[in-house]
């Protein structure tokens, strides 16, 4: 039976939630925080502990939602182009995780959020996609 339906490669993977592993490493850090002191002071000590967040794990918090605003650019950067976005991937045998990778005809590219301005991510991106037909 042909297939008479566009398909689209994301509606068999899962493309991730961009900032998700970075959020989480960051709550980790905060309830283990809050556990240490709640363990050390009681109650008293685990609310106070809530009550400020140290520069450390804010940095997570602030991480995860670069990512999320480098994951909205590309996607409405790259609409249209043939270009697949999975976002927040693990690294097999590792801590480590990759920000963004762009699948496409040219090729696949690795995008840091950390390291890579939107603009410079979005033009690295861009070249796995196919070139536009002439008109």
């Amino acid at each position: 039976m042909p297939c008479t339906e566009p398909w689209h490669p994301t509606e068999l993977l899962d493309v991730g939630n961009a900032g998700a592993s970075a959020l989480a490493e960051g709550q980790r850090r905060r309830e283990q925080r809050i556990a240490k002191r709640r363990s050390q002071f009681g109650v008293l000590g685990a609310g106070l502990a809530a009550l400020n967040d140290p520069q450390h794990e804010q940095s997570w918090r602030e991480g995860a939602r670069g990512e999320r605003k480098t994951a909205e650019r590309l996607v409405k950067g790259l609409a249209k182009t043939g270009v697949v976005l999975l976002h927040d991937r693990r690294t097999p045998g590792s801590r480590a995780n990759i920000d963004h990778l762009a699948i496409g005809p040219g090729g696949v590219t690795v995008i840091d959020s950390r390291r890579s301005r939107a603009a410079s991510a979005l033009r690295s991106a861009a070249a796995c996609s196919p070139p536009a037909p002439n008109t």
